[in-house]
Protein backbone atom coordinates (compact mmCIF):
# COMPACT_ATOMS: atom_id res chain seq x y z
CA UNK A 1 0.00 0.00 0.00
CA UNK A 2 1.83 3.24 -0.74
CA UNK A 3 2.40 5.37 2.04
CA UNK A 4 2.89 9.27 1.47
CA UNK A 5 6.30 10.66 2.68
CA UNK A 6 4.72 13.91 4.45
CA UNK A 7 1.45 14.87 5.28
CA UNK A 8 1.06 18.68 4.98
CA UNK A 9 -2.12 20.11 6.97
CA UNK A 10 -3.71 22.68 6.05
CA UNK A 11 -6.26 24.70 7.39
CA UNK A 12 -8.72 26.83 5.65
CA UNK A 13 -11.16 30.01 7.14
CA UNK A 14 -11.26 33.43 5.40
CA UNK A 15 -8.39 33.52 3.30
CA UNK A 16 -9.63 33.90 -0.03
CA UNK A 17 -7.19 36.24 -0.90
CA UNK A 18 -3.84 34.06 -0.17
CA UNK A 19 -5.23 30.41 0.10
CA UNK A 20 -4.42 30.25 -4.44
CA UNK A 21 -1.06 31.16 -3.79
CA UNK A 22 -0.73 28.70 -0.68
CA UNK A 23 -1.90 26.14 -2.54
CA UNK A 24 -0.36 26.61 -5.99
CA UNK A 25 3.25 26.41 -3.94
CA UNK A 26 2.40 23.43 -2.43
CA UNK A 27 0.88 21.36 -5.21
CA UNK A 28 4.26 22.67 -6.94
CA UNK A 29 7.01 21.36 -4.51
CA UNK A 30 9.18 18.94 -6.17
CA UNK A 31 7.81 15.84 -4.12
CA UNK A 32 4.84 17.05 -3.74
CA UNK A 33 3.20 13.43 -5.73
CA UNK A 34 4.92 11.36 -2.91
CA UNK A 35 3.00 13.68 -0.50
CA UNK A 36 -0.37 14.34 1.25
CA UNK A 37 -2.71 17.24 1.35
CA UNK A 38 -5.00 17.55 4.25
CA UNK A 39 -7.41 20.32 3.88
CA UNK A 40 -9.68 21.04 6.69
CA UNK A 41 -12.53 23.98 5.81
CA UNK A 42 -13.80 25.62 9.63
CA UNK A 43 -16.58 26.79 8.07
CA UNK A 44 -15.10 29.62 6.14
CA UNK A 45 -17.88 31.76 5.10
CA UNK A 46 -15.80 33.24 2.13
CA UNK A 47 -14.89 31.75 -1.29
CA UNK A 48 -12.38 29.84 -0.02
CA UNK A 49 -13.27 26.33 -0.48
CA UNK A 50 -14.30 27.15 -4.18
CA UNK A 51 -10.62 28.29 -5.01
CA UNK A 52 -9.47 24.70 -2.82
CA UNK A 53 -12.04 22.90 -5.24
CA UNK A 54 -10.64 24.42 -8.52
CA UNK A 55 -7.47 23.57 -7.72
CA UNK A 56 -7.95 20.30 -6.68
CA UNK A 57 -9.25 19.39 -9.99
CA UNK A 58 -6.41 21.06 -11.61
CA UNK A 59 -3.45 18.91 -9.94
CA UNK A 60 -5.74 15.57 -10.29
CA UNK A 61 -2.37 14.17 -9.88
CA UNK A 62 -1.84 15.20 -6.20
CA UNK A 63 -3.51 13.42 -3.42
CA UNK A 64 -5.34 15.93 -1.91
CA UNK A 65 -7.60 15.22 1.18
CA UNK A 66 -10.83 17.73 1.96
CA UNK A 67 -12.38 17.53 5.42
CA UNK A 68 -15.30 19.69 6.47
CA UNK A 69 -15.95 21.27 9.75
CA UNK A 70 -20.03 21.54 10.37
CA UNK A 71 -19.16 24.66 12.70
CA UNK A 72 -16.29 26.54 13.14
CA UNK A 73 -13.73 24.88 15.50
CA UNK A 74 -10.74 27.24 15.95
CA UNK A 75 -7.25 26.67 14.78
CA UNK A 76 -6.53 24.18 17.33
CA UNK A 77 -8.95 21.51 16.47
CA UNK A 78 -8.88 21.91 12.48
CA UNK A 79 -5.68 21.36 13.23
CA UNK A 80 -5.96 18.03 15.06
CA UNK A 81 -8.80 16.78 12.81
CA UNK A 82 -5.91 16.74 9.79
CA UNK A 83 -3.41 15.11 11.99
CA UNK A 84 -5.95 12.70 13.13
CA UNK A 85 -6.09 11.11 9.62
CA UNK A 86 -2.77 12.03 8.57
CA UNK A 87 -0.41 8.93 6.94
CA UNK A 88 2.63 10.46 6.03
CA UNK A 89 5.75 9.19 7.64
CA UNK A 90 6.14 12.65 8.70
CA UNK A 91 3.73 15.90 8.89
CA UNK A 92 4.34 19.62 8.55
CA UNK A 93 1.38 22.48 9.23
CA UNK A 94 1.17 24.95 6.45
CA UNK A 95 -0.85 28.47 7.21
CA UNK A 96 -3.25 28.74 4.06
CA UNK A 97 -2.31 32.52 3.43
CA UNK A 98 1.17 32.12 3.77
CA UNK A 99 3.76 30.12 0.75
CA UNK A 100 6.48 28.04 0.12
CA UNK A 101 9.61 27.33 -1.97
CA UNK A 102 9.30 24.61 -4.65
CA UNK A 103 11.72 22.76 -2.25
CA UNK A 104 10.03 23.02 1.13
CA UNK A 105 8.90 19.80 1.26
CA UNK A 106 11.66 18.08 -0.20
CA UNK A 107 14.44 19.76 1.75
CA UNK A 108 12.97 18.88 4.82
CA UNK A 109 12.56 15.15 4.42
CA UNK A 110 16.08 14.43 3.07
CA UNK A 111 17.78 16.41 5.92
CA UNK A 112 15.41 14.58 8.06
CA UNK A 113 16.34 11.12 7.03
CA UNK A 114 19.58 11.89 6.30
CA UNK A 115 20.04 13.20 10.44
CA UNK A 116 17.38 11.04 11.37
CA UNK A 117 15.80 13.84 13.02
CA UNK A 118 12.24 13.82 14.81
CA UNK A 119 11.93 17.16 14.28
CA UNK A 120 13.71 19.34 11.31
CA UNK A 121 13.11 23.07 11.13
CA UNK A 122 14.31 25.53 8.38
CA UNK A 123 14.82 29.79 8.40
CA UNK A 124 11.97 31.50 6.65
CA UNK A 125 11.12 34.89 5.26
CA UNK A 126 8.90 37.19 7.05
CA UNK A 127 6.53 39.11 4.42
CA UNK A 128 5.48 42.66 5.22
CA UNK A 129 3.50 44.43 2.54
CA UNK A 130 6.16 45.26 0.17
CA UNK A 131 9.12 44.07 1.99
CA UNK A 132 11.23 41.06 2.80
CA UNK A 133 12.53 40.33 5.93
CA UNK A 134 14.79 37.05 6.65
CA UNK A 135 14.59 35.66 9.72
CA UNK A 136 17.42 32.89 11.08
CA UNK A 137 16.23 31.62 14.56
CA UNK A 138 17.48 27.98 14.07
CA UNK A 139 21.52 27.67 13.16
CA UNK A 140 23.43 24.77 11.41
CA UNK A 141 25.70 25.18 13.67
CA UNK A 142 24.27 25.47 17.18
CA UNK A 143 22.49 22.53 19.01
CA UNK A 144 19.04 22.16 19.06
CA UNK A 145 17.52 20.91 22.04
CA UNK A 146 14.50 21.30 25.05
CA UNK A 147 16.20 23.82 27.33
CA UNK A 148 16.58 26.22 24.20
CA UNK A 149 12.85 26.27 23.28
CA UNK A 150 11.52 26.84 26.71
CA UNK A 151 14.14 29.48 26.93
CA UNK A 152 12.20 30.99 23.55
CA UNK A 153 15.55 30.96 21.86
CA UNK A 154 13.79 28.44 19.35
CA UNK A 155 10.47 29.68 17.75
CA UNK A 156 7.49 27.73 18.27
CA UNK A 157 6.08 27.98 15.00
CA UNK A 158 4.71 24.63 13.42
CA UNK A 159 4.78 25.52 10.21
CA UNK A 160 8.79 25.17 9.57
CA UNK A 161 8.97 22.06 11.46
CA UNK A 162 9.06 18.77 9.66
CA UNK A 163 7.73 16.37 12.59
CA UNK A 164 8.22 12.76 13.09
CA UNK A 165 4.65 11.50 12.85
CA UNK A 166 5.16 8.44 14.88
CA UNK A 167 6.24 10.86 17.68
CA UNK A 168 2.98 11.93 18.24
CA UNK A 169 1.06 9.02 17.64
CA UNK A 170 3.14 6.94 20.58
CA UNK A 171 2.77 10.05 22.71
CA UNK A 172 -0.78 10.67 22.05
CA UNK A 173 0.13 14.37 21.32
CA UNK A 174 -2.05 17.24 20.25
CA UNK A 175 -2.70 20.34 19.78
CA UNK A 176 -5.35 21.88 23.14
CA UNK A 177 -8.76 22.46 21.25
CA UNK A 178 -10.46 25.86 22.24
CA UNK A 179 -6.76 27.71 22.53
CA UNK A 180 -6.39 29.04 19.22
CA UNK A 181 -3.57 31.59 19.96
CA UNK A 182 -0.39 30.53 21.23
CA UNK A 183 -1.88 27.11 20.36
CA UNK A 184 1.96 25.99 18.24
CA UNK A 185 3.66 26.79 21.68
CA UNK A 186 2.10 24.11 23.70
CA UNK A 187 2.04 21.57 20.76
CA UNK A 188 6.36 22.31 20.15
CA UNK A 189 6.52 22.05 24.23
CA UNK A 190 5.20 18.77 23.99
CA UNK A 191 6.99 17.46 20.82
CA UNK A 192 9.95 19.27 22.23
CA UNK A 193 10.33 17.09 25.14
CA UNK A 194 9.85 14.13 23.24
CA UNK A 195 12.24 14.52 20.44
CA UNK A 196 15.36 12.46 20.73
CA UNK A 197 17.10 14.33 17.90
CA UNK A 198 16.62 17.50 15.80
CA UNK A 199 18.01 18.94 12.78
CA UNK A 200 17.52 22.22 10.68
CA UNK A 201 18.18 23.57 7.42
CA UNK A 202 20.15 26.99 7.04
CA UNK A 203 18.06 28.21 4.71
CA UNK A 204 14.43 30.04 4.10
CA UNK A 205 12.32 27.84 2.59
CA UNK A 206 8.62 29.41 3.85
CA UNK A 207 7.37 32.56 3.48
CA UNK A 208 5.35 34.19 6.55
CA UNK A 209 2.43 36.91 5.80
CA UNK A 210 2.80 39.62 8.18
CA UNK A 211 -1.31 40.93 7.41
CA UNK A 212 -2.70 43.60 8.26
CA UNK A 213 -5.96 42.59 9.68
CA UNK A 214 -3.70 39.94 11.81
CA UNK A 215 -4.53 40.21 15.77
CA UNK A 216 -0.09 41.03 16.16
CA UNK A 217 -1.07 43.89 13.99
CA UNK A 218 -3.64 45.56 16.75
CA UNK A 219 -5.26 44.60 19.93
CA UNK A 220 -5.69 41.79 21.38
CA UNK A 221 -8.93 40.74 22.84
CA UNK A 222 -10.34 39.38 25.82
CA UNK A 223 -10.29 35.89 23.97
CA UNK A 224 -6.81 36.25 22.60
CA UNK A 225 -5.67 37.10 26.11
CA UNK A 226 -7.33 34.06 27.86
CA UNK A 227 -5.74 31.79 25.16
CA UNK A 228 -2.22 33.26 26.25
CA UNK A 229 -2.71 32.15 30.09
CA UNK A 230 -4.04 29.03 29.29
CA UNK A 231 -1.50 28.04 26.90
CA UNK A 232 0.73 28.64 30.02
CA UNK A 233 -1.67 26.86 32.39
CA UNK A 234 -1.19 24.20 30.17
CA UNK A 235 2.34 23.61 29.31
CA UNK A 236 2.63 24.09 32.91
CA UNK A 237 0.52 21.11 33.51
CA UNK A 238 1.93 19.13 30.79
CA UNK A 239 5.93 19.74 32.40
CA UNK A 240 4.80 18.50 36.05
CA UNK A 241 3.45 15.19 34.50
CA UNK A 242 6.32 14.93 31.79
CA UNK A 243 8.89 17.08 33.11
CA UNK A 244 9.63 18.28 35.94
CA UNK A 245 13.04 18.56 36.09
CA UNK A 246 11.99 21.43 33.44
CA UNK A 247 8.92 23.25 35.12
CA UNK A 248 10.85 26.48 36.56
CA UNK A 249 11.36 27.17 32.51
CA UNK A 250 7.68 27.83 32.42
CA UNK A 251 8.49 31.11 33.67
CA UNK A 252 10.55 31.82 30.50
CA UNK A 253 7.45 31.28 28.79
CA UNK A 254 5.26 33.37 31.09
CA UNK A 255 7.48 36.35 30.07
CA UNK A 256 6.82 35.92 26.70
CA UNK A 257 3.20 35.61 27.17
CA UNK A 258 2.79 38.90 29.43
CA UNK A 259 4.60 40.59 27.21
CA UNK A 260 2.23 40.04 24.38
CA UNK A 261 -0.50 40.85 26.62
CA UNK A 262 0.88 44.26 27.97
CA UNK A 263 1.77 45.80 24.92
CA UNK A 264 -0.86 44.58 22.54
CA UNK A 265 -3.22 45.24 25.79
CA UNK A 266 -6.13 47.43 26.45
CA UNK A 267 -5.49 49.99 29.00
CA UNK A 268 -7.66 47.58 31.17
CA UNK A 269 -5.59 45.02 30.70
CA UNK A 270 -2.52 46.19 31.22
CA UNK A 271 -3.02 47.94 34.58
CA UNK A 272 -5.02 44.43 35.74
CA UNK A 273 -2.09 42.48 34.57
CA UNK A 274 0.86 44.19 35.61
CA UNK A 275 1.75 42.02 38.31
CA UNK A 276 0.52 38.66 36.59
CA UNK A 277 3.19 35.93 37.20
CA UNK A 278 5.43 37.61 39.77
CA UNK A 279 7.20 34.74 39.90
CA UNK A 280 8.62 34.85 36.75
CA UNK A 281 10.60 38.27 37.89
CA UNK A 282 13.42 36.61 38.43
CA UNK A 283 14.07 35.24 35.06
CA UNK A 284 14.03 38.53 33.74
CA UNK A 285 17.79 39.00 33.33
CA UNK A 286 18.72 35.17 32.53
CA UNK A 287 16.29 35.69 28.92
CA UNK A 288 18.39 36.24 26.63
CA UNK A 289 15.68 37.39 24.20
CA UNK A 290 13.60 39.79 25.41
CA UNK A 291 13.71 43.25 24.01
CA UNK A 292 15.68 46.04 26.18
CA UNK A 293 12.35 48.07 25.87
CA UNK A 294 10.43 44.87 27.19
CA UNK A 295 13.18 44.40 30.39
CA UNK A 296 12.55 47.78 31.10
CA UNK A 297 8.51 47.59 31.11
CA UNK A 298 8.59 44.49 33.31
CA UNK A 299 11.53 45.37 35.50
CA UNK A 300 10.14 48.95 36.67
CA UNK A 301 6.89 46.44 37.29
CA UNK A 302 8.32 44.93 40.27
CA UNK A 303 8.78 47.61 42.24
CA UNK A 304 7.67 51.20 39.74
CA UNK A 305 4.43 49.98 38.85
CA UNK A 306 3.31 53.72 38.15
CA UNK A 307 6.66 53.77 35.73
CA UNK A 308 6.02 50.92 33.61
CA UNK A 309 2.34 51.72 33.49
CA UNK A 310 3.90 55.50 32.07
CA UNK A 311 5.46 53.20 29.59
CA UNK A 312 2.92 51.36 28.46
CA UNK A 313 0.50 54.17 27.65
CA UNK A 314 3.37 55.79 25.87
CA UNK A 315 4.17 52.81 23.71
CA UNK A 316 0.13 52.44 22.97
CA UNK A 317 0.23 56.47 22.09
CA UNK A 318 2.98 55.61 19.79
CA UNK A 319 0.94 52.89 17.94
CA UNK A 320 -2.52 55.05 17.78
CA UNK A 321 -0.74 58.18 16.34
CA UNK A 322 2.46 57.41 14.32
CA UNK A 323 1.33 53.64 13.13
CA UNK A 324 -2.59 53.92 13.92
CA UNK A 325 -3.08 50.31 14.63
CA UNK A 326 -6.21 51.33 16.81
CA UNK A 327 -7.96 53.94 18.42
CA UNK A 328 -8.13 55.64 21.70
CA UNK A 329 -11.75 54.28 21.77
CA UNK A 330 -10.60 50.95 21.50
CA UNK A 331 -7.56 51.53 23.89
CA UNK A 332 -9.37 52.96 26.39
CA UNK A 333 -12.68 50.19 26.13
Amino acid sequence: MWKPLISVLIPVYGVEKYIEQCLESLFENTIAEKCEFIIVNDHTKDNSMQIVYRLKDKYSNIKIIIIEHEINSGLAATRNTGLSIASGKYFICTDSDDWVEKNYLEKLFLEAEETNADITACNWFEEKSETRIFNSNIDKNSEINFEKFMKCEIPAYVWNKLVLTKLVREHNLQWENGINNWEDEIISTKTFSFAKKFSCINIPLYHYRVRNDSYIRCLITEKTKDDFINAVAAMEEFLQKNKKEYVSYINFKKLHAKQKILLDGTRKMQKKYLKLWKESYPYIKQDKTLSTRVRIILTTAIKLPAISLFLLFMLSTLKIIVRKQFTWKEYFS
